[in-house]
C-alpha cells in the first residue's frame, strides 16, 4: 500500500498510523490507564489528559492536547459524547488489530470557516452493542484483504 499511496507533505508517517502505534506501545508498556482502546476496540479514550500530554512528544511532533485534538479532527475522528465510551474518539477506519484500515484514513482539507458541525448524541454509535474487535489483524488482512499483504 506505502509503495502505491507514498505519504503527502512530507510526511513519513501518517497521524493515524502514529496514533495506532501509541496505542500498542502504551499497551505493552502497561500505560492503559492514561491512555487505551475500549474493551470492544472501535473507540480509544484518554483517561488522563495530564500525562498524556508528556506522552505526546515520544509518538507526534506535538506537546500540546489541542494539538492532538486538531490532529484527530483534520483526520475526520468523532468525539463521543455520552455513554460509557464517554470523551473516546473513533472513526469506522481505526479499529484495535486493524492497523492494515488506518491507511485509508485521509485528511480533510482545511476549508477556513471555522464552523464546525454540532455533535449529535442520539446519532452516536453504541460499540458495546456491535461486535467487538479483537481478531488477529494478519488473519484479517489475509482473509479479506489479500491484495495489501
Amino acid at each position: 500500500y506505502q509503495d502505491e499511496h507514498p505519504a503527502r507533505g512530507g510526511v513519513t508517517t501518517p497521524f493515524p498510523l502514529k496514533l495506532h502505534e501509541m496505542l500498542i506501545a502504551t499497551s505493552a508498556e502497561g500505560m492503559e490507564d492514561v491512555v487505551s482502546w475500549q474493551p470492544h476496540g472501535r473507540c480509544f479514550l484518554v483517561h488522563k489528559p495530564k500525562e498524556f500530554v508528556e506522552l505526546l512528544p515520544r509518538f507526534f511532533k506535538l506537546s500540546k492536547l489541542a494539538s492532538f485534538q486538531r490532529q484527530l479532527n483534520l483526520y475526520g475522528f468523532q468525539r463521543l459524547t455520552r455513554g460509557r465510551d464517554r470523551g473516546g474518539y473513533y472513526h469506522e477506519l481505526f479499529l484495535r488489530n486493524r492497523t492494515f484500515l488506518a491507511h485509508s484514513i485521509q485528511r480533510i482539507k482545511v476549508k477556513g470557516t471555522g464552523v464546525r458541525a454540532r455533535s449529535n448524541p442520539d446519532q452516536e454509535p453504541d460499540f458495546w452493542a456491535m461486535p467487538w474487535v479483537n481478531n488477529d489483524e494478519a488473519k484479517i488482512r489475509e482473509a479479506h484483504y489479500p491484495s495489501l499483504i
